[in-house]
């Protein structure tokens, strides 16, 4: 997006989350952006990237809950979700680069898989990554001084969006329903967070951000 202010303010709250994650990944060069989209969705990208669509951005109603969508993306990168995708598609392209090698005549269907792998960022990750990133990202807001049942509040969000018709949004088809992750999420939170469940007070940049 052009809008100076608004790429300013999610810079700033990302930067302010990734002071809270291990040390051995403060030194990575963290970079937050917004995407010109309605579509509702978030990225994380190998290396620190972070990206958030002006669809989600608009649907978020807390600065809490922002948060905990940022926390959830530097979780991927945390974790090296997305790395060790394209690692096992790169070992996986090899083997097919071999067994082609190997044949007289050229196969369709190795160029089918290839195609797959090479779209990746299309189908998403595991659904464990992603209930990794739910726990994990939650932990991280939390530590960062936001409202620690944020996470919950953001899937319901998205559940309601989901109802409204909103099947066909790639988040949908990359993430596990937001239903499941609520129940899953809730499961795994141990409950000592529950004394962080209370909104964080508002800066001025998001009260700006929302008029």
């Amino acid at each position: 997006i052009e809008d100076t202010r608004t790429l300013e303010y999610i810079t700033a709250l990302g930067q302010h989350i990734v002071q809270f994650v291990p040390s051995a990944e403060t030194h990575r060069d963290w970079t937050f952006g917004v995407i010109d989209s309605s579509s509702v969705n978030a990225f994380a990208a190998p290396g620190g990237y972070v990206l958030i669509t002006r669809g989600l951005l608009v649907l978020m109603e807390t600065e809490d809950q922002l948060a905990f969508i940022l926390a959830h993306e530097i979780s991927h990168v945390v974790k090296q979700h997305h790395l060790k995708v394209i690692q096992k598609q790169v070992q996986m392209l090899e083997v097919i680069s071999k067994m082609q090698g190997n044949m007289p005549d050229s196969n369709d269907l190795f160029k089918e898989l290839s195609g797959i792998y090479r779209n990746f960022a299309t189908k998403g990750l595991d659904k464990n990554a992603e209930h990794e990133a739910d726990l994990d990202g939650t932990l991280l807001a939390t530590r960062a001084g936001f409202n620690s049942y944020s996470g919950q509040e953001v899937l319901f969000i998205l559940s309601e969006f989901y109802k409204k018709g909103n099947e066909a949004e790639l988040f949908f088809k990359t993430h596990p329903h937001p239903l499941a992750r609520i129940d899953r999420l809730t499961e795994l939170l141990p409950d000592q967070l529950e004394k962080f469940a209370t909104n964080s007070e508002p800066s001025s940049a998001f009260r700006l951000l929302k008029r």
